[in-house]
């Protein structure tokens, strides 16, 4: 049995596949009839020492069944072989596609056991369509009336002159190019320019044609291609306008600021009008003019209005620029915005400030204590907040800004102290307007682990051990001791008035200890309480370093010039001062007991006496009358 396979499509007819057929090619292979056609094939097989090569040159008809009558050629080849077959063809194909009629040439290859064929086709035409080496360029965009050159390079195959027609799509007459014979390649030119008419206001900013060139051999060859042609309109635009504000919401007062802004392509001269409507009426328009400007600049017109009243309002910005003969589209341009215009209200803090971390430590590591002060603020009216910081340690002020919205914004801010002690914080919120400002506090206390310093000794030597006297040196000493021997300031009271004293010294012992001198006198004797106040000026675990100590001085009033001896009359005096304290003493008794008798009578010491004095008598020492005992009294 007999294996065929297909060797130019791989379909498979048989089982054992043997044969194999390499190559198959016809130069030319589009040729006009009475020109000869030249076959080359080569094939191979694994079973035989021999080929048979079978070729038909016109193998198929145009239903498609085989052409028995085709002619044919058959070679026998040793294995592998090839073989040369020539044919000429005396009419054109007879088949039929885009590119013209052909012939279906088949080649079987036979190596005693299987058969393998291959196919190849052959254009036989009596006249060849002329072809592009080189294409019009693609879709071009122009200027009215800009003049354009098309150029292309055509072969016909057969030599035939040609006629180029160019269809040009804008209602003007088409035109014709001639060429000479075209076997070698020839070049088709024409230059046109597109000159739409355009009616002002359509909108459109370009218009489309379609170029058409065809090209004809004479023989019924034809070759088309088409360009499209976009030709840009040189229109006036119109401007490209927007009117913006600092804000939407405004107070009564407000002078507002309304920024208009424009951009014209031609950069032409610009009418603008502000219109402001208070959702009645058009109360108010303002109307500027503007010069011609570089193309497409940028140009501003700014103005204020204060609206007064609360309410809604509407200012529509209009912008116009000079009509040109081609302009398209609407020139007097429009943006409106909306304001809302009601008292404005304070800003408020939401929360009062917090400190982070709560209880500041100084690093002295890092010579700083890191303290984050945060608010929480709010604007009803969605102004921008200003949020002012002072930190209470001298430094510059710090400053936020929050957006313009009217949701709650949390503020924060982080400072740096580099010396432990209390601190204001103090905050200030202001939304720019007078009487707005709301002030918040905060004390931060900074602590750190310095030691406050203390008191070793507190010496006064005086002139006489326990006194001293007027006008006389007071020594005073005071020891003070600080662990980080940090510079120690002294204030010294003396008590009398006088002005203080300040000392200050960072000299310290190899014990760590701080002395501090005074000589001091004292005018008038009395006593005096020294009073000294000392601080290293930290801030530490024991808070601010503010200690006091005191002391009290006896100042006397004993001359130093003479010394007093006791003579007779010292002690006479003595004695007289001591009898008369001692009478005094015995009369108060004895007063004390007549007036305990004189109550028992019912009568008082002044009405007794009263009663003697009337009957013309006086008391002994012993309270008698010097008549006797009668109408006397013996209490």
């Amino acid at each position: 049995m007999l294996n065929v396979r297909d060797d130019s499509t791989g379909d498979k007819k048989a089982s054992t596949l043997l044969a194999t057929i390499a190559d198959l090619t016809a130069t030319p292979d589009d040729v006009k009839p009475g020109e000869p056609v030249t076959f080359y094939a080569n094939a191979s097989s694994s079973t035989s020492s021999s080929l048979t090569f079978i070729i038909y040159y016109d193998s198929e008809l145009p239903d498609g069944s085989n052409n028995t009558q085709s002619p044919y050629d058959v070679f026998v080849t040793g294995n592998p072989g090839s073989i040369v077959a020539t044919h000429t063809y005396d009419h054109v194909g007879n088949l039929t596609d885009e590119y013209g009629t052909y012939f279906l040439v088949k080649l079987y290859v036979y190596d005693g056991s299987s058969v393998t064929f291959k196919r190849e086709w052959v254009w036989v035409v009596d006249n060849h369509e002329p072809t592009f080496t080189l294409s019009l360029p693609p879709g071009q965009q122009l200027e009215i009336g800009e003049a354009f050159n098309f150029s292309a390079s055509v072969v016909d195959k057969d030599g035939d002159s040609l006629t180029a027609t160019w269809e040009f799509g804008d209602g003007t007459p088409d035109a014709v190019n001639e060429t000479g014979p075209a076997a070698a390649g020839v070049w088709i030119n024409q230059t046109h320019a597109w000159t739409p008419v355009i009616v002002p206001g359509t909108g459109d900013y370009y218009v489309s044609f379609i170029m058409n060139l065809s090209i004809s051999d004479g023989n019924g060859g034809f070759l088309n291609d088409t360009v499209e042609i976009t030709i840009w309109i040189d229109h006036n635009f119109s401007p490209v306008i927007s009117l913006s504000t600092a804000r939407n919401t405004v107070d009564p007062s407000d002078e507002v600021l309304l920024v208009g802004r424009a951009n014209d392509y031609e950069g032409e001269s610009m009418t603008w009008t502000f219109v402001f409507n208070n959702s009645v009426t058009d109360y108010h328009s303002e109307v500027y003019y503007t010069p011609e400007t570089e193309d497409n600049a940028t140009v501003w017109v700014n103005t204020t209005h204060t609206f007064g009243a609360i309410g809604n309002y509407t200012v529509t910005l209009w912008v116009s620029d000079t009509v040109e003969d081609l302009q398209t589209g609407a020139h007097n341009k429009s943006y409106p915005i909306v304001l809302n215009v009601q008292v404005n209200r304070a800003p408020f803090v939401l929360e009062n400030i917090t400190v982070s971390p709560a209880e500041p430590l100084f690093n002295t590591t890092l010579g700083f204590a890191l303290v984050t002060c945060s608010t929480e603020v709010n604007d009803p009216d969605g102004d921008a907040l200003t949020i002012t910081w002072d930190f209470g340690d001298g430094t510059d002020l710090a400053v936020d800004v929050t957006p313009a919205v009217t949701a709650t914004y949390t503020v924060s801010h982080s400072h740096n102290y580099t010396v432990a002690g209390y601190y204001n914080v103090t905050m200030v919120v202001s939304d720019g307007r007078d009487g707005h400002d709301v002030v918040k506090y905060k004390f931060v206390a900074v602590a750190s682990n310095n030691r406050a310093p203390s008191v070793r000794a507190f010496n006064i030597a005086l002139s006489h051990g326990v006194f001293g006297l007027p006008g006389t040196n007071v020594e005073i000493s005071l020891v003070l001791t600080d662990r980080e021997r940090d510079s120690i300031v002294v204030f010294w009271d003396f008590g009398d008035n006088s002005t203080l004293v300040r000392m200050e010294s960072s000299l310290f012992d190899e014990t760590g200890n701080c002395t501090f001198f005074v000589n001091y006198s004292y005018d008038v004797a009395k006593e005096y309480t020294i009073t000294v106040w000392f601080t290293d000026n930290q801030f530490g675990s024991s808070s601010v370093h503010n200690n006091t100590a005191f002391s009290l001085v006896s100042i006397r009033g004993v001359s130093l010039e003479t010394d007093r001896y006791w003579n007779t009359l010292d002690y006479a005096g003595l004695v007289l001062l001591f009898g008369g304290v001692a009478f005094i003493f015995a009369r108060w008794i004895y007063l004390g007991r007549k007036r305990r008798k004189l109550d028992m009578m019912g009568m008082t010491l002044e009405e007794y006496n009263i009663l003697q004095m009337e009957r013309g008598s006086k008391f002994d020492r012993r309270g008698r009358t010097s008549g006797g005992s009668e109408g006397g009294l013996n209490p």
